[in-house]
């Protein structure tokens, strides 16, 4: 999963070197989350609530930033618009070798890669109107169904600035 997670984060670093880095940010915040002790802040979002989840790695330009919890782990980048939503979907599939797809609409996907210890990745990406908020939650298929309610409750936490 390491390798994995290794691999996905390189490849939005690398599909975020497309970008401009001057591009301005939507508030997005209401007083109740302003209120709430921070897992993470930053100029580019904040995370509340993040019970059990530790920060592993961060990188500032372009933005990518890696959590984990036990043998969960969700990655966030922003990258810049210059790439459809479907070629960043397409270019993290690739990367991550044999998968099968389990689901995908036309902001996510989701896929499990086709190995003996296999890893289920489920990708949403939100565009704004300088950029693509690209959203990585990974953990081994077994522990998927163990983990959906940690990645839903992370999902919530986030608010982008």
């Amino acid at each position: 999963m390491q390798r994995l997670s290794m691999l996905l984060g390189i490849l939005v670093v690398l599909l975020a070197g497309c970008g401009d880095g001057d591009s301005p940010k939507a508030q997005e915040k209401t007083d109740g989350q302003q209120q709430q002790s921070a897992l993470y802040k930053s100029d580019q979002l904040e995370i509340t609530n993040g019970e059990g989840w530790t920060k592993k790695e961060e990188i500032e330009e372009p933005f990518n930033i890696r959590f984990e919890n036990d043998n969960a782990t969700v990655i966030i980048s922003e990258i810049s618009n210059k790439k459809s939503v479907d070629e960043i979907k397409d270019e993290l599939i690739q990367s991550a070798g044999e998968v099968t797809i389990l689901n995908e609409g036309e902001d996510f996907v989701s896929f499990q890669t086709n190995r003996k210890e296999s890893i289920r990745s489920d990708v949403a990406i939100e565009r704004t109107n300088s950029e693509s908020r690209v959203i990585i939650f990974m953990t081994p298929t077994a522990e998927y169904e163990n983990n959906k309610e940690k990645f839903d409750t992370f999902k919530e936490n986030i608010h982008f600035k």
